[in-house]
């Protein structure tokens, strides 16, 4: 049971609650699936890397929203990155808690966020201020322990 939908495998799709039937993987295909596609790297301590860990499409978290959660869903996303789960949520009409601890990743997940939806305000959920209040004390803090 994924949230109030339950899935039945039948013999050749998997199908659940909406209208939409899914091709089941295939063995061969599984098989033959390039190993290093999304190419992942692996943070050692030393910071953000180069390149982002997991780099997808919006348009692969929108398709698992829509698929296994119904709209209001709450959809919880542990390495909120760029924010490209928030943004498939906004699309989807589903509700993302994201949570991120890379201060530079947050930033930017914020300025896609914004980029996309002028008109929606950001706002830190412990007491309300505007995030270009929380990025200026935040710089006022990185600036004076410097």
């Amino acid at each position: 049971m994924l949230g109030s939908r339950q899935l039945s495998r039948s013999r050749n799709t998997w199908a659940g609650s909406s209208r939409r039937t899914y091709p089941a993987p295939s063995a061969s295909a599984a098989a033959t699936a390039p190993i290093a596609a999304p190419k992942l790297t692996r943070h050692k301590g030393r910071g953000i890397e180069t390149e982002h860990p997991a780099v997808f499409p919006v348009v692969l978290p929108e398709f698992l929203m829509r698929a296994y959660t119904d709209e209001s869903d709450v959809v919880f996303e542990p390495f909120g990155g760029s924010g490209t789960t928030i943004l498939a949520g906004q699309r989807t009409g589903r509700r993302v808690r994201a949570i991120e601890l890379a201060p530079a990743y947050v930033d930017l997940a914020i300025a896609r966020w914004r980029m996309l939806h002028p008109d929606l305000p950001v706002t830190l959920a412990d007491d309300g201020r505007d995030y270009d209040a929380v990025a200026s004390a935040r710089m006022e803090v990185t600036a004076n322990a410097a």
